[in-house]
């Protein structure tokens, strides 16, 4: 009889074993998948996030978009959305490049700063014909270089979802 209930509780350990190291497994599993959603979600936020910024600055369009991605304190403060910089000119296109780092994500993490360089080369525009004047050079027809840079950009978590609450310029770019 001895050997019988032995054999019984040697097969439950086992079972209640391999049924603890399932658990385990699937709550690391659940804890990567969260882990990389959070992360591709910060990531394609702050990409949009500086696509958007630049169209603003750039091309002049709606600000609205921004507001989904921007908390609405930060954008009252950054200071080149109200700059006048690229007013004068006419902006047809431009290449970007936002290169956002690896960060791992926790999802009890409702504040993250990642680090990102931004690059925006090759500006396509110029100042219209009809508000040229005969003392502008090339140089001065054609819009000005971009301020690239290295940037932390802080992100907080609204229920479910990121928003960009702070950019800081960590250094220019050449």
């Amino acid at each position: 009889m001895k050997d019988w209930v032995d054999y019984i509780l040697r097969l439950l350990f086992y079972l209640i074993g391999k049924f603890l190291m399932l658990l385990l497994v699937a709550g690391l599993l659940m804890l990567s998948f969260l882990a990389a959603k959070d992360y591709m979600n910060v990531n394609v936020l702050v990409s949009d996030g500086f696509t958007e910024r630049a169209n603003v600055i750039l091309k002049d369009e709606d600000t609205a978009n921004l507001y989904k991605i921007y908390d609405e304190a930060y954008l009252n403060r950054d200071e080149e959305l109200f700059g006048d910089t690229y007013d004068p000119y006419i902006i047809r296109s431009f290449v970007q490049d936002v290169d956002i780092a690896f960060k791992v994500i926790m999802p009890w993490q409702s504040k993250v700063v990642i680090r990102v360089t931004e690059q925006l080369d090759q500006i396509d525009g110029e100042i219209p014909e009809d508000q040229r004047t005969e003392e502008m050079t090339e140089d001065d027809i054609v819009p000005p270089e971009w301020d690239n840079g290295i940037y932390d950009v802080t992100l907080q978590r609204y229920e479910s979802s990121w928003k960009i609450t702070d950019v800081e310029l960590i250094r220019h770019m050449e």
